[in-house]
């Protein structure tokens, strides 16, 4: 029996979607979808925001590897001035995710183990950029990845982050590359159509992988 088949299996005790993308595929949005259909939903962004945040858990660790240049005067982390640095250096890159990483797993964990102690026939969907890159989709019983097209991550990129073309392209060649990703996920997401037809999808995945959904 696959993943996927032990996945529908054991779907009445949990289930753990992984969720991942690219930049701006329509990630959040999927995740989004899957809270309305009543997912417990452990977003990995609001982690890393927490933990650069005022006495967060990696601020010490990254004003050690990036100096006080990244630091707010209130003592939080710039993100933006952070992100500078490490999309110009694949190395730089690789020290914070050596500060980020474990933390979000430990939290993670965490979380899980809580939503199994108080919903323990729930869904939990992890919202991981770096899904794989990290080894989180190890946690997830499903894998599931939202895909675009390159062009339409560009636009989205500079559109809602305010980046520059190079700057998008720079980004979205730091990750994983799509082909990858596809290739690792049970079920992918094609999120080039209308919002409707990627609802349509998540209700399908939904319904498929829990022999009793609640709805």
């Amino acid at each position: 029996m696959d993943r996927v088949g032990r996945a529908v299996q054991t779907a009445l005790r949990m289930l753990i979607i992984g969720l991942t993308g690219g930049l701006k595929t329509g990630k959040t949005t999927v995740a989004k979808m899957f809270r309305r259909l009543g997912a417990h939903v452990i977003d990995a962004d609001a982690i890393v925001h927490e933990s650069l945040s005022v006495n967060g858990a990696c601020v010490k660790a990254v004003k050690a590897q990036f100096g006080e240049r990244v630091l707010t005067r209130g003592g939080s982390v710039n993100r933006k001035a952070l992100a500078e640095i490490v999309f110009q250096d694949d190395s730089r890159l690789r020290d914070l995710e050596k500060i980020i990483h474990p933390h979000v797993r430990r939290v993670m964990r965490a979380q899980i183990s809580e939503y199994k102690r108080t919903d323990p026939d729930g869904v939990i969907v992890l919202d991981v950029p770096l899904l794989f890159e990290s080894g989180l989709d190890k946690l997830a019983d499903i894998t599931v990845t939202v895909k675009a097209t390159r062009a339409l991550q560009v636009e989205r990129a500079m559109r809602d982050l305010g980046i520059s073309q190079a700057q998008a392209l720079k980004r979205i060649r730091q990750q994983m590359p799509m082909t990858e990703k596809v290739r690792r996920s049970d079920v992918v997401i094609d999120n080039r159509s209308s919002k409707s037809e990627t609802q349509k999808k998540v209700k399908q995945i939904w319904q498929k992988h829990l022999p009793n959904p609640k709805q």
